[in-house]
């Protein structure tokens, strides 16, 4: 999502120092993040508890040319569950552990039908695996929430530049 507009908040931010219009950025890029991310959490739940656990947001704001970048998806640092499972495709039982960030993009967009190859007591057993139709949770949130985190991002950054307007006429 691109968002533009609003060029007098912009412009009165950009008269700040680098630091405090880097912080009303950042700030106004988490919670504009919230309602894409608990619709994205609420839209994968059905399908995985883990990867719903593990969404959330990253902000970048980057000094030189002041634009703000916000990453939403699963977190690398989430601990993974592991559990004791029957594969049902290949009758095999072992522990696996569910790693949210490396499998959430197979939820998301889907896997193609592919074979599997499984070496067992030095026996090739080949299994076609039918592919997952893909949930597009990311992308359906995204779109969803898109008018109220443009609104919610325009509104933080107004109070933001308010809330340093003040500090600064409070300390002349």
């Amino acid at each position: 999502m691109r968002v533009t507009g609003d060029e007098q908040v912009l412009k009165a931010l950009g008269q700040f120092s680098g630091k405090l219009s880097g912080q009303v950025l950042r700030r106004a890029g988490q919670k504009a993040a919230t309602p894409v991310i608990r619709t994205a959490k609420a839209f994968v739940k059905p399908t995985s508890k883990t990867i719903a656990k593990s969404i959330g947001s990253k902000v970048k704001v980057y000094k030189r040319t002041g634009k703000l970048l916000v990453i939403v998806g699963p977190k690398a640092t989430n601990p993974k569950s592991v559990k004791e499972a029957e594969n049902p495709m290949t009758g095999i039982k072992k522990k696996r552990a569910h790693i949210p960030d490396k499998t959430a993009h197979l939820v998301d967009r889907g896997t193609e039908p592919h074979k599997i190859n499984l070496f067992k007591k030095k026996k090739l057993r080949v299994i076609k695996h039918p592919g997952v139709k893909g949930n597009f949770f990311l992308e359906r949130a995204l779109i969803q929430e898109d008018a109220m985190s443009k609104q919610i991002y325009f509104n933080e950054l107004k109070s933001g530049v308010a809330k340093l307007a003040a500090q600064l006429d409070t300390s002349k």
